[in-house]
């Protein structure tokens, strides 16, 4: 019995494809020298004379121009051997491939059966000659609309197509026997996964491969000295019993362990736009300014700390007086928020997920005038208390073991409260693509 491993197997390459070279057609040399023409030729002689003859101008056109035109087919036809040359290698890649995936015939899908060895007559005293394959697929699967999650999924199989039993010793037990040793198979695969993704592992999976096939070859010579190779039909069913005894005592590992977006360090970049609208007295002098907003977000497990940074532009709608200057009515005006932000995670879902916040952020209204030839900027500016929360929509996720990516729109609204010059309340909006990574 023989076993390999295949870490990544996706498709197994087809043999080249053997094309027999084509015929190559006329050149300049193949131009009959008695003026006739055959009908390969007779094409390009039909500007010569009637009569069979030509001058020695003639000729020599009819040279160059039966070499330019056999130039272009031998160009064709080396095109169309390329094409046929690919074309037969895609499709015997794909024959094959297909074939590959019908050989396999996975431990899952439950006892042997008769049906699925290949009996053959064989001079050897072997009972059988079984090969098998001890993979780790990935896959990708859509358990949402949204997500695109890689999957690992072990598998051990025997290559029907490489296998064989002997017909002459069709017996009950030597199918059982064929069974334990696939058993022990699926066994030692278990047992390698297990140590391949414990926390505390340090080997490669090349030298845990080495290791646990050892063991199953020596376990596997073990049974055939017991069983007389299968022929000892009480051997077989005790050696068969304490393989699946201990096969029930050993389960796969959770080779897919992702670590949520919830947890581990995390960064989330946004930009969009603002909306900042005062409550108020000064509701009416600072109308809503529209702007865009930037943020960059680290985040530990479920506490997130971000940058608050938005800005925004709008007019006065009223006259507003600030250190003896007067802000007239219909000038434009900024509004600048930098600070920070304190978020914890409350919700985490597949589609949503909402974090409160709350934060402290320098807040600018500046104005700009003209005084002389030069231009001015005056400016209130005060310490702002944050609170809100934001809600994010998520349009695609990836996820896989060693990073997560999420794409989502994200809204957040907080008030804005400063007890200083204003002692004013604000409330700014903003909607932002928010990219977040694990």
């Amino acid at each position: 019995m023989r076993a390999k491993i295949r870490k990544n197997p996706v498709l197994v390459k087809a043999p080249p494809a053997q094309i027999h070279p084509g015929k190559i057609f006329s050149t300049a040399a193949d131009v009959p020298k008695n003026g006739t023409s055959t009908s390969e030729l007779a094409f390009f002689a039909a500007d010569g004379p009637n009569n069979g003859t030509s001058t020695a101008r003639n000729i020599f056109c009819s040279e160059e121009i039966i070499c330019y035109f056999c130039f272009l087919r031998l160009i064709f036809c080396l095109m169309k051997k390329i094409l046929l040359i690919l074309s037969l290698a895609f499709v015997c890649a794909g024959v094959q491939a297909q074939t590959y995936e019908e050989s396999m015939r996975p431990w899952s899908d439950g006892p042997l059966t008769w049906e699925e060895l290949t009996l053959k007559s064989s001079n050897s005293f072997k009972t059988s000659d079984l090969s098998f394959n001890w993979a780790i697929n990935h896959e990708t699967e859509h358990p949402y609309w949204n997500t695109l999650r890689l999957v690992r999924k072990p598998l051990v199989a025997l290559d029907k197509s490489t296998s064989w039993h002997n017909i002459d010793k069709v017996y009950d037990y030597t199918l059982a026997y064929d069974q334990a040793i696939f058993d022990l198979n699926e066994l030692y695969f278990r047992k390698m996964l297990n140590d391949l993704y414990s926390k505390d592992n340090k080997q490669s999976e090349d030298v845990l491969y080495s290791f646990y096939f050892n063991q199953f070859r020596v376990k596997c010579q073990e049974m055939e000295e017991e069983t007389d190779d299968g022929m000892d039909s009480l051997a077989v069913i005790r050696r068969s019993s304490a393989i699946k005894k201990e096969l029930a005592a050993v389960s796969y590992p959770d080779i897919n362990e992702y670590n949520s977006l919830s947890w581990g360090l995390c960064c989330d970049m946004t930009m969009g736009v603002t909306n900042n609208m005062f409550f108020g007295e000064l509701s009416d002098t600072f109308t809503p300014a529209i702007g865009i907003n930037f943020g960059l977000t680290l985040g530990y497990k479920k506490h997130l700390l971000s940058t608050v940074m938005n800005s925004g532009w709008s007019t006065l709608g009223q006259d507003y007086s600030h250190n003896g200057l007067v802000w007239a009515k219909g000038d434009r005006y900024g509004h600048t928020y930098i600070g920070g932000s304190y978020g914890y995670m409350a919700y985490d879902g597949a589609f949503f997920s909402v974090i409160p916040r709350i934060g402290v952020a320098r807040r600018d209204l500046s104005w700009t005038y003209e005084s002389g030839n030069d231009e001015l900027t005056d400016a209130v500016s005060t310490t702002v208390i944050l609170a809100g929360a934001e809600f994010r929509f998520k349009f695609f996720r990836l996820v896989s073991w060693e990073v997560q990516q999420e794409h989502s729109l994200a809204l957040r609204a907080f008030i804005a409260r400063d007890f200083e010059q204003l002692n004013a309340t604000s409330l700014n909006l903003s909607l932002s693509y928010c990219w977040s990574t694990r």
